[in-house]
């Protein structure tokens, strides 16, 4: 059956509120969590119309792979952005002009707090392909289980990210170093609040799945945020890599 899918408000809704969000975190503190409260509430009701009309078996195939294709294209505009954070850190751990990387007093105190919290998504990520599996056998209440397990986790890693940020020595104003290393964390901060919010207003259906391939790929960005961070920025003698400079 062939099916137009009616005009939703709530796309133009949320980022005429986004902006607001972003205005409002520079002047208003209270106005800021307000509007974050917005977000949550358009981000709930549209994913109710979307398992509403899902449920209600509107979606023909030809709707279904128009979604599949802008899920597709959201996750490619998510990974070139993380790429460009990611050369941003590369390029200049290899500068010619640094004698040591990350420069003398900066890093993080301890590697062993986001390795906790390396392992609460490695495990969140099998739970909730855990929960896909069972949710495809129509054994929803393990599948719901698998799913709390997964937010529980997620849940978990943001307060671990937070400890983490209260006992670095340095600030995102500390030079490049600083500059670089929070916003990729705090920009993976923001996706694990929104794969969370995903998995917890998304029901069933369409809306379930995306939301579990949304925090799989949440999940494996981390990866590489952890890796260059903490594995391949650790301290080293950059002296004598010019030639590899040159290259990058």
């Amino acid at each position: 059956m062939k099916y137009n899918v009616y005009h939703s408000p709530w796309p133009i809704i949320l980022a005429f509120n986004l902006g607001f969000t972003l205005i409002n975190l520079l002047n208003s503190g209270i106005k800021f969590f307000l509007s974050l409260l917005l977000i949550l509430i358009i981000i709930f009701v549209w994913s109710l119309d979307f398992y509403l009309e899902n449920k209600s078996g509107k979606y023909g195939n030809l709707i279904k792979l128009s979604l599949k294709w802008a899920f597709s294209m959201f996750l490619l505009t998510e990974t070139m952005y993380f790429a460009a954070l990611f050369w941003c850190l590369i390029s200049n751990m290899f500068n010619p002009s640094l004698t040591y990387w990350p420069p003398v007093d900066f890093g993080s105190e301890s590697i062993l707090i986001p390795s906790l919290g390396t392992v609460l998504l490695i495990g969140s990520s099998i739970s909730a392909t855990a929960g896909h599996h069972y949710y495809n056998l129509g054994k929803i209440l393990i599948s719901n289980f698998f799913l709390l397990v997964t937010i529980l986790m997620g849940v978990a890693f943001l307060g671990f990210t937070g400890l983490e940020f209260y006992v670095n020595n340095f600030t995102i104003s500390d030079g490049i170093y600083g500059s670089i290393v929070y916003m990729l964390l705090g920009t993976h901060l923001i996706h694990v609040v929104l794969g969370l919010i995903c998995l917890i207003v998304s029901p069933s259906g369409l809306c379930r799945e995306y939301a579990i391939y949304y925090w799989h790929y949440v999940d494996t960005v981390w990866l590489f945020v952890y890796s260059l961070i903490y594995i391949f920025s650790s301290s080293y003698d950059v002296t004598g890599m010019e030639n590899v400079a040159l290259l990058l």
